[in-house]
């Protein structure tokens, strides 16, 4: 990417997940947002993960035994 900056590709209105929220429903947020990760957020808003649109988030702990 030439001269571009992290401005030129981010956005301020984030789509984001729960640690809680159904493995279904990201798949969801994934294809209506035309996104390829979410950050995934704690109550008090902290960053727990970013989960991406493979299967890697299952070697995750807590996305483990969610799915478990």
């Amino acid at each position: 990417m030439q001269h571009r900056s992290v401005n030129d590709v981010m956005t301020r209105e984030v789509v984001t997940a729960r640690p809680d929220t159904p493995f279904k429903e990201v798949a969801g947020l994934f294809h209506r947002n035309d996104i390829t990760a979410i950050p995934v957020v704690a109550v008090h808003h902290t960053l727990d993960w970013i989960e991406d649109d493979t299967e890697q988030h299952l070697e995750h702990p807590r996305a483990y035994r969610a799915a478990t």
